[in-house]
This record gives structure tokens, C-alpha cells and sequence, in this order.
């Protein structure tokens, strides 16, 4: 019962991660779009501190697509992973799931929580780095958009 509602937890985290990324490479990327239409020369400090800032949302989406980006190459041959199925063939994958020897399900499911497990650490790291770097890149826009009107 934990291995299952662990690998239910795992998976739906992993999800939300993917859907944080989503939402905040879809808010950036507006954001980007509006700063480069309205176009700020960056030859003063003002200037200079709006491209600084798009800089760093750029570099928030990057991160933002860095967790979006799939994680599905990862060597195994664990029968509930889809990729390894995907690798057999219909006859081998029979084989391995009702074969003579019965699968130690806890022993998959224990294997296929701890490699979501890495997944779900790489696409938070990547998450958390996205939005510090919206962050700082909103802040230094708004600075030197409130600097240059001044």
C-alpha cells in the first residue's frame, strides 16, 4: 500500500512540476515579448538594467523548459516504466509480467519510486532556479524602467 501511494504521490509531483514549469515559461515569455516590443535602448543605466533584467528571464525560461524537458532514457528493465515496455517485444513483455517466475511487484515499484524520485529533485532544482530567476529579472526590469522615467 505505501509503494503505491508513494509511486501515486511521486508521479502527481512530478505533474505539478510540469505544470509550474508551464505556467511560469508561458508568464515569462509574455513578459519577454512585452520588454523587446516595448524596446528600451540600453545606453544608460536605466537601459542597462532592463536588458540585465530580460536577461535573466530568458534564462528563467531556459530553466523552465530544463524541468519540462522529458526524462524518459533512463536504462531499465522495470515493467512499469513505459519506455522499457515500449523496448520489448509483445512476446517479452508477456513473458516478464506472466511468466513462470512470479515479479516481485514491490521490488519494481520500490525501484520505479526511487528513479521518480531523482526526476522529481531535477525538476524542482529546475523549477526553484526558474522562478529565482524570474524574480531578480522582474525586479531589475521594474528598476530600471522606474529609474529611466525619472
Amino acid at each position: 500500500m505505501y509503494l503505491e501511494l508513494s509511486h501515486e504521490f511521486s508521479v502527481w509531483m512530478i505533474n505539478l512540476a510540469d505544470t509550474k514549469a508551464s505556467i511560469l515559461a508561458g508568464g515569462a515569455a509574455v513578459f519577454l515579448a512585452i520588454m523587446v516590443n516595448k524596446g528600451r535602448p540600453a545606453y544608460d543605466f536605466p537601459g542597462k538594467l532592463v536588458l540585465i533584467g530580460v536577461s535573466f528571464v530568458t534564462m528563467s525560461v531556459l530553466s523552465a523548459l530544463v524541468c519540462l524537458w522529458p526524462r524518459v532514457g533512463r536504462p531499465t528493465n522495470n515493467p512499469l516504466f513505459f519506455t522499457s515496455v515500449a523496448k520489448m517485444s509483445r512476446e517479452d513483455y508477456m513473458r516478464t509480467v506472466l511468466g513462470p517466475e512470479e515479479r516481485d511487484l514491490a521490488k519494481d515499484l520500490a525501484e520505479e519510486n526511487h528513479a521518480l524520485a531523482r526526476i522529481q529533485f531535477w525538476k524542482y532544482a529546475a523549477l526553484r532556479t526558474a522562478t529565482v530567476l524570474l524574480f531578480i529579472g522582474i525586479v531589475l526590469v521594474a528598476a530600471g524602467w522606474a529609474l529611466g522615467t525619472v
